[in-house]
């Protein structure tokens, strides 16, 4: 994008929405030991649901904010693939309502951590070009 403008800050925005939103689902895999430990994470304070649905509202914000910065661009069939995997993110990330034990959960998460990375480079790939 050259000098910062606003397509830049919005693609920066996006992306990181979609960190934010991965960031809330990292405490399930210690969600056990931090409710021992008495901590006060997202998860424990607010429940699995909320975090579920503000986990999933960021990564619908983020991913729209960088397809709607990369159609800008230019549409190709790079970008049909980049709409496709942003849309199986969110599917995987729906999966986060199907389960109640921190141990699926925690799965569901890794899963999502997988196909975000596989988006990411594809924006990263998208710029380069």
């Amino acid at each position: 994008f050259g000098d910062p403008n606003g397509a830049a800050v919005l693609l920066g925005l996006g992306l990181s929405l979609n960190r934010l939103s991965l960031s809330l689902l990292k405490d399930y895999k210690d969600a056990p030991g931090d409710a021992k430990a008495h901590k006060r994470t997202f998860l424990l304070r607010y429940g699995g649901t909320l975090t579920a649905r503000l986990s999933l509202g960021l990564a619908v914000v983020g991913m729209g904010m960088v397809l709607v910065v990369l159609a800008s661009q230019t549409l190709s069939t790079q970008y049909l693939v980049l709409v496709v995997t942003a849309g199986w993110l969110l599917y995987e990330r729906s999966k986060l309502f199907r389960h109640q034990d921190y141990v699926g959960l925690n799965r569901v998460f890794h899963d999502c951590l997988y196909y975000q990375l596989i988006f990411d480079t594809m924006v990263v790939l998208w710029l380069s070009i």
